[in-house]
């Protein structure tokens, strides 16, 4: 059988589940245009929009009831990165879509700033593969938080 482009190979259901997982990422854009996002001003100061993400996430991180040690340094390092590169590489985009996720997850909407992670993840890879493993990590945590609480 020889295939076309454009001809469909069939898939796995993990495969499938991985091409829903990359479309939604892919779709992300769309999903925040139809008013996922928070709608917000942010400032025009990198010093005060750094100070908010870094002050957000500090609560999120001080706010979670199973604290560990090595899983916390790891993150810390991995804000630093995101710190150094804020002052250094940073694109205005991906500074302006860390205020809007740290706005979301102080607002306690974890879905907004999931959606916001995975476009950046999506759109921004070069600039912040490096450290939003530690973001994901602290919205992962304000989820736990989040359903711990209502327990």
């Amino acid at each position: 059988m020889v295939m076309k482009i454009g001809d469909s190979i069939p898939d796995s259901k993990e495969d499938e589940k991985l091409v829903k997982e990359i479309s939604s990422c892919l779709n992300v854009e769309e999903n925040l245009k139809e008013g996922s996002r928070e709608s917000c001003d942010i400032p025009e100061c990198d010093v005060e929009i750094l100070k908010f993400v870094k002050s957000t996430f500090q609560n999120v991180l001080e706010d979670y009831p199973r604290k560990s040690e090595r899983p916390l340094k790891e993150i810390d390092r991995r804000i630093s990165l995101m710190e150094k590169a804020w002052y250094s590489n940073l694109s205005t985009e991906v500074k302006q879509d860390m205020y809007k996720m740290a706005q979301a997850l102080s607002n306690g909407n974890i879905d907004s700033a999931e959606k916001i992670h995975c476009s950046l993840m999506v759109h921004y890879v070069r600039e912040v593969k490096n450290w939003m493993v530690g973001v994901k990590h602290i919205i992962e945590m304000k989820k736990e938080s989040g359903d711990l609480q209502s327990l």
